[in-house]
């Protein structure tokens, strides 16, 4: 699991307790909080495929080996 997706859950826990005791509505706003905390903390740390090709570490080829 990525590592931004494991910190989401985390807040997304911390929220649901502290909105749940606030509401007295524990298990509604525990499940909300985990549910919302690992989708959109996963979403702010997914790569776009872009910025994944312009990092990758390819070998050089032989071109760059002349240089």
């Amino acid at each position: 699991m990525e590592k931004m997706a494991e910190n989401g859950l985390a807040i997304g826990v911390v929220f649901g307790v502290v909105v749940g005791a606030a509401t007295d509505n524990m298990g509604l706003w525990l499940s909300l909080g985990i549910v919302f905390g690992g989708s959109v903390f996963s979403l702010f740390g997914s790569n776009s495929e872009e910025a994944e090709e312009s990092t990758s570490e390819d070998p050089p080829t032989e071109a760059e080996d002349e240089e």
